[in-house]
């Protein structure tokens, strides 16, 4: 069958699903996808390109990244060093999240039910020099990519005669290799359920898969109304992307790369995903304004530094960011002031992503509108454990006149909703001119500050 080359159509899907704000999941098969297929199949390794690649990619907002493969979970990690990714090994079987792991309950039923044919096998591996049977926890693989072509048709003949005797197990050929798993055992669709199940089920999936074993995951991929993509001429024909060789996918990963890169800063404002990203804990950034009467903007530009604002609520009925509550204005400019939006919800999750990450915060916006006193005990919270960190509040418009006499007992400042760009500056440079003790310092003890940071209580 002759297939079209689809990476245009493809790269074009993907940056559309991106800029849409969407949690972007790029899964990825292991043997003839990232890596060559080798003589032996010990000798596989992912190409300093191909490493290079992937982790450029994982390292952008909003992807989620993981590798799905038949060799046995702990194999497949050794070959891959790519960070914040996911693992499925085994064919499906075994699953490591990062801080969890899931395992197919019936795996360890599996060597009691091919207890009897295994010597058997053996037997036929010694007649033919050149295979072997490589042993993994809950599976086993023949592996024959060592024979002629016409040795090779001897040695299937005789494995899969052994194998038809055993009932309750299942087998196919895959990379001039016979993988044998138990009937009914996890596959890599149902591992990629699992991983959407445990990270985001609305995020958007794409495969990429070279072989029959990617089979299943194709399938879920199509059913979840993702990108499957074949790579090579042996690919599933269920894929409706078709990149015609693991040299294409370096070309198109480099392409997908510089467009999502162009994308990122504008994509982070409208995602619904809510970071937990933690980095070192670090000391908070300590604001000195000046009050020379300029106009505030540049100033506002300095002392944000191209960090990330935290959007305490503003959710929809549905319970996901509005990007209604913001105007068009403040979409525009927030690309060149900030590098990313995170959003939460509650005093807990507050708690949980300043403690250990407030130097990468410079702006809080919290919504007067959630529920009881849940903004208010927030608002405290900051201004007591982080009292240099930019804070203002956020009312409707209807509700703005009645929220005033609330700020009369406060220095937060208060803005109506939907937030306006000019409104934030504006009370941006009255909250920098409240919080600094002797507004009269020079602009040089701005950069003084920055080596400076008052740690968090």
């Amino acid at each position: 069958m002759i297939r079209s080359n689809t990476s245009t159509k493809l790269g074009e899907l993907l940056t559309s699903v991106y800029q849409e704000g969407k949690t972007l999941g790029l899964f990825f098969d292991f043997d003839g996808t990232l890596a060559p297929i080798v003589p032996l199949s010990s000798q596989a390794q992912m190409s300093e390109r191909m490493n290079a690649q992937l982790n450029q990619l994982v390292q952008l907002d909003n992807i989620k990244m993981g590798v799905l493969s038949g060799r046995s979970l702990e194999d497949l990690k050794s070959r891959v060093d790519i960070p914040k990714t996911v693992f499925a090994g085994s064919g499906g079987m075994e699953i490591d999240f990062g801080k969890d792991q899931l395992y197919d309950p019936k795996g360890g039923n599996f060597w009691l039910s091919v207890e009897r044919i295994v010597p058997l096998l053996e037997r036929i591996i010694e007649d033919f020099p050149g295979t072997r049977l490589e042993k993994k926890p809950y599976s086993f693989s023949l592996h024959f990519r060592g024979l002629s072509p016409s040795m090779a048709t001897g040695f299937q003949a005789y494995a899969i005669e052994i194998l038809r005797s055993c009932s309750g197990i299942r087998y196919r050929e895959v990379c001039q290799s016979i993988e044998v798993q138990l009937h009914k055992s996890w596959d890599k669709g149902i591992a990629l359920d699992h991983i959407c199940r445990y990270f985001d089920n609305d995020m958007f999936l794409a495969y990429f898969g070279d072989d029959l074993n990617d089979t299943e995951a194709l399938e879920y991929v199509n059913k979840k109304k993702g990108a499957a993509i074949g790579i090579g001429d042996h690919a599933p024909i269920i894929a409706k992307y078709y990149l015609e060789s693991p040299r294409q996918l370096h070309k198109f990963l480099d392409d997908l790369y510089s467009d999502l890169k162009s994308l990122t800063r504008k994509v982070s404002l409208k995602s619904n995903c809510r970071s937990r990203s933690r980095g070192t804990k670090s000391s908070v950034f300590h604001c000195i304004a000046s009050d020379d009467g300029d106009d505030p903007e540049p100033k506002i530009h300095q002392l944000i530094q191209q960090k990330n604002i935290l959007c305490v609520g503003f959710l929809d009925s549905s319970g996901f960011f509005d990007p209604a509550l913001i105007s068009s204005d403040m979409i525009d400019k927030i690309p060149d002031f900030y590098s990313r939006v995170d959003h939460v919800n509650n005093l807990i999750e507050v708690e949980d992503m300043l403690y250990e990450s407030a130097s990468h915060f410079s702006l809080v916006l919290v919504d007067l509108r959630l529920k009881g006193l849940e903004a208010v005990n927030i608002l405290n919270y900051i201004n007591t454990h982080f009292p240099n960190l930019p804070c203002i509040a956020c009312v409707e418009s209807i509700n703005f006149q009645n929220a005033m006499i609330w700020k009369r007992n406060n220095k937060i400042p208060l803005l109506p909703l939907p937030l306006r760009w000019e409104a934030l500056v504006s009370a941006l440079h009255h909250w920098f001119y409240d919080h600094e003790s002797n507004p009269t310092k020079k602009s040089l003890e701005l950069h003084r500050s920055r080596s400076a940071s008052v740690s968090p209580s």
